[in-house]
Parts: C-alpha cells; structure tokens; sequence
C-alpha cells in the first residue's frame, strides 16, 4: 500500500552507535524487521497483509493472519493494528524519550569525564614542572658546592704540573 510519512521533528544531532546483535535477534525474533517500516505486507506469507497485533510478545509486533496461527503466537492475544496503533505510538514515544534521556546522561557523564581527565592532566603538568624546577635547583645547589672543589682540584693540577716541569735546583 502507500506510504505518507510524517515530517520528523529534530531533538538533537544524532551519532550512529554499534547496533546489540542480541537486541537485533530479539526484534527479528518478534517479527520486527527494517525493512517492515517499508512494507505493509508480511515477510514470511507472501501477499498476506500485517494488520494485526500481537498484544502478548513484548514489544508488541505487527502480523499477518497467518502468523496468528503460528506455533510462535500460540494463545497470544491479538488486536487490529488499527486499534493498537495510538498504543504503539505511545510506546515508540517513550522509547524515544528513555533513548534521549539516556543519551543526555551518557553525553553528561561523557562531558564530566573530559573534564576530570583535563583536570588529572593539568595536575600532573604541574607535578612534573615542580619535580622539574626542584631537581634544576638541587643541580645548580650542587654545581656551587663544587666550584669550590673544582677550583682547588684545578689548583693543585697546576701545582703539581708546575713543580714536574721545575727544574729541581729550582725547588
């Protein structure tokens, strides 16, 4: 049959996320296929229409008569699509709205992340130039003690080349 779709409101900037292959199986499993969105018509009876509704399986999913008779619908309850349509909306609403607000949370929690992680960040930049000033201080402390070491190291060298290279009557 024909299709109108409705214009979709925008509620934020979407990002696509790796899809739970058990999540996928267990919609599969309830007859809840993608491509469903694009036909009235069921995928496992040719020609037969999806117009009724398992009110038993959770979410609730759109069959044809022939699916009804199924060993999988076997004592469910079924309603016209019709019927359960408003109802179906509702639910797809709250998903739609659990869905938002736990991305909002994860987008929160995201947020409040980044910023602990920059601020660990910041803290051990600052750790390491103190530990950095600190050990060019303690070098140039101990390069002062040793001048002093130096220069008479440097003194006797010069004492000791001076009295090899004097004559001995000299000394």
């Amino acid at each position: 049959g024909q299709h109108h779709q409705q214009p979709r409101a925008k509620t934020h900037d979407h990002k696509l996320t790796p899809v739970d292959s058990a999540a996928v199986a267990d919609l599969s499993e309830a007859g809840l296929h993608d491509d469903d969105l694009q036909s009235d018509q069921c995928k496992l009876h040719a020609g037969q229409m999806l117009n009724v509704c398992c009110v038993t399986c959770k979410p609730s999913c759109v069959v044809c008569h022939q699916c009804m008779k199924s060993p999988k619908h076997q004592k469910h309850l079924f309603a016209p699509l019709a019927t359960e349509l408003p109802h179906l909306k509702q639910q797809l609403q709250q998903l739609v709205e659990h869905i938002d607000a736990v991305v909002d949370d994860v987008s929160h929690n995201l947020e409040q992340c980044r910023k602990q992680a920059a601020d660990v960040a910041d803290k051990i930049d600052q750790q390491v130039a103190a530990k950095h000033a600190e050990i060019k201080e303690l070098l140039e402390s101990k390069h002062k003690q040793l001048k002093p070491i130096e220069a008479k190291i440097l003194s006797l060298e010069i004492a000791q080349l001076t009295m090899q290279h004097t004559p001995a009557q000299i000394r």
